[in-house]
């Protein structure tokens, strides 16, 4: 495990801002999918691993790997601090954002794929969000462009990293009640925080009343999933009491 994660660090120290979103897209979807296979590899010598059929194996791997990746995102988005809550951003800030949109998409992307068994509100959420990342890669960023609320939904998403590293480890370990109930308290507030910035912004930010309504359709499905996953986290915590 100890050379799986220097790996990990050597490869992601390689992804770069400065290119074109579409360039990157490809980049990471062809790292997720070795980190994939890598994960295979690493996890093949843990017994309760082999045990599992082909699709819970495909389950761990795709949730642990997404949760690296999302960790790693989450710290990059930090980088946007500075200046997110400005009404202009320079090129530069628009392809940083693009291209975090880029690695996000692409995790979503390659789990369609490799995945071999996801729920329909799952495979909904997935093909929302690739949706979201071909609007994200033409859009100019604009005070109202509604990409704006596409990229606050994806960094506060990306934050939950460690819900998607319980969901793969249950198969692998004993995962005690306490956890799940850690994570559902800790996902609970930043879904309700996420959904406060989104409720506030469509207050105070006059967006296109046709961009307004595509983006709230399609983020309806997301949201569905995002319930599902805290009702099944509230239900496994409850198995403390």
């Amino acid at each position: 495990m100890f050379s799986y994660i220097l790996t990990y660090i050597f490869f992601t120290s390689l992804i770069r801002f400065d290119v074109d979103p579409i360039f990157n897209f490809g980049l990471f979807s062809g790292l997720i999918v070795f980190f994939y296979k890598y994960s295979e590899y690493e996890f093949f010598p843990i017994e309760n691993f082999r045990r599992l059929p082909i699709h819970k194996k495909t389950y761990v791997v795709t949730n642990v790997v997404k949760s690296s990746f999302l960790l790693v995102l989450c710290g990059l988005s930090l980088n946007t601090l500075s200046y997110i809550a400005l009404p202009q951003w320079n090129e530069e800030q628009i392809r940083y954002m693009k291209n975090l949109g880029a690695l996000y998409s692409a995790l979503d992307f390659t789990s369609i794929f490799y995945n071999q068994q996801m729920s329909q509100s799952t495979l909904l959420h997935h093909l929302c969000v690739l949706f979201f990342f071909g609007i994200n890669y033409v859009d100019a960023y604009e005070k109202n462009s509604i990409c704006r609320l596409i990229m606050f939904y994806a960094m506060f998403s990306s934050a939950s990293f460690y819900v998607n590293l319980v969901l793969g480890l249950r198969f692998l370990l004993n995962v005690p009640p306490r956890a799940y109930a850690l994570s559902f308290v800790a996902f609970l507030s930043s879904t309700c925080l996420n959904w406060s910035v989104q409720i506030i912004s469509i207050m105070n930010v006059s967006y296109p009343k046709i961009s307004l309504f595509l983006y709230l359709l399609s983020l309806s499905f997301i949201a569905v999933d995002d319930i599902i996953l805290l009702r099944w986290l509230w239900r496994k915590s409850r198995l403390s009491n």
